[in-house]
This record gives C-alpha cells, structure tokens and sequence, in this order.
C-alpha cells in the first residue's frame, strides 16, 4: 500500500509503539518498508528502499 509518511507511521505505530515520532524523523522521502504478518500478527517491517529524488523542469 503506498501512502504519505505520517499515515505510515501511524499504521506501523498501531502495530509496535518503537515506530514513535522519532521513527517519524529518521524518514526520508519517499521511503519503501515492507511490513510483514504472521497469521494476521505483525512480525516485522523492513526498509526496503529510500531514494532522495530530484525534480527537475523539463
């Protein structure tokens, strides 16, 4: 699921309180983590790419 970055770390926070604000900072954007679940129980999340990318006008 893509989403923003505060609703990512709300979602990831539901699961385990150590995704706090200070998780939040430690972001860049945009960042890819792939939460894992075990029988419906959270069991992991893992970053899997975070890329600074630069907009330029055409």
């Amino acid at each position: 699921i893509g989403t923003h970055e505060n609703i990512m770390v709300l979602l990831m926070n539901y699961f385990d309180s150590k995704y706090d604000f200070q998780f939040w900072k430690t972001l860049h954007m945009p960042d890819v983590y792939k939460l894992t679940f075990d029988n419906n129980c959270f069991s992991s999340a893992e970053r899997i790419q975070s890329t600074d990318y630069q907009i330029n006008n055409l």
